[in-house]
């Protein structure tokens, strides 16, 4: 039986943690940031999840916001969705926990 969620939380500390790893376009630059595909927001209330984000260095972090997500991936061939839900798999497949989620048979 797949995945039940029973409490979701949409915060995970380890999780952007493992996707500051390392930049998507550029692999081997420092300073990536967690780049949130749904906008957070700025107060207390923000209910984005953090597996919608990916890791970009602060350079195409900066470039995004600019020219906008669609430009941004046109420019680098990149589709972030789909690299974000690839990044959440890689996560579990490497023992990460996805917070809420549980197993069930």
């Amino acid at each position: 039986m797949p995945a039940v969620p029973k409490t979701f939380s949409s915060k995970d500390k380890k999780y952007l943690k493992y996707v500051r790893r390392q930049c998507l376009v550029h692999p081997f630059r420092d300073n990536v940031d967690s780049h949130h595909l749904i906008a957070r927001g700025m107060g207390r209330g923000s209910k984005s999840s953090d597996y919608c984000a990916v890791g970009l260095c602060r350079e195409c972090h900066q470039h995004l916001h600019y020219v906008g997500l669609i430009k941004f991936e046109k420019d680098m061939q990149i589709n972030l969705w789909y690299e974000a839900w690839k990044s959440v798999l890689k996560y579990i497949d490497e023992g990460g926990t996805v917070i809420g989620y549980e197993v069930t048979e």
